[in-house]
């Protein structure tokens, strides 16, 4: 089973070209270190909506936050992820 800390687990398998190398890069880009930094955030609100949606949508707020203190999400995930999930929260409120 993998550890949801392991940034190999958030990372994804390497972006290696499926077809074999001709000289020149033939699938994807290589990923900086911003890149692997959203789509893990991305992943840590996702879980965080998961969470509120299984508990009470009205919390969502307090409860992204207990998600990202229990999985002790790095301070850049954290904002990032914590910026996706505001933009949630906002837009439930404002439909209700």
């Amino acid at each position: 089973m993998s550890n949801l800390r392991d940034d190999t687990f958030w990372d994804g398998p390497s972006q290696e070209p499926l077809l074999p190398k001709t000289g020149k890069r033939t699938r994807g880009k290589p990923t900086t270190k911003a890149e692997r930094m959203e789509t893990r955030g991305r992943a840590r609100a996702l879980q965080a909506l998961y969470a509120a949606d299984v508990r009470d949508q009205a919390q969502l707020r307090r409860i992204a936050t207990t998600v990202f203190d229990d999985l002790a999400v790095v301070p850049e995930e954290r904002a990032f992820a914590s910026r996706l999930v505001a933009t949630v929260a906002d837009n439930v409120a404002g439909a209700r």
